[in-house]
């Protein structure tokens, strides 16, 4: 797997046990057909943490790269 793929599945998988508070919370995960976050806060935090995942996980690379 190269510095630019990840496991997305995984990724989601991390993030909603995160956003629902260890499954407390699933109503701020539920998402519609299309698998987009029907809660806006949901949707914006998932779009930072994939942005976050990604740049974690790609070493050498920076903001300025």
């Amino acid at each position: 797997m190269s510095a630019h793929e990840y496991d997305e599945a995984w990724m989601r998988a991390a993030f909603e046990k995160w956003m629902s508070d260890d499954g407390e919370w699933m109503d701020a995960i539920q998402r519609n057909d299309k698998g987009e976050y029907v809660i806006a806060a949901a949707s914006s935090a998932w779009h930072t943490w994939q942005a976050a995942w990604i740049a974690a996980r790609t070493p050498g690379e920076t903001a300025r790269s």
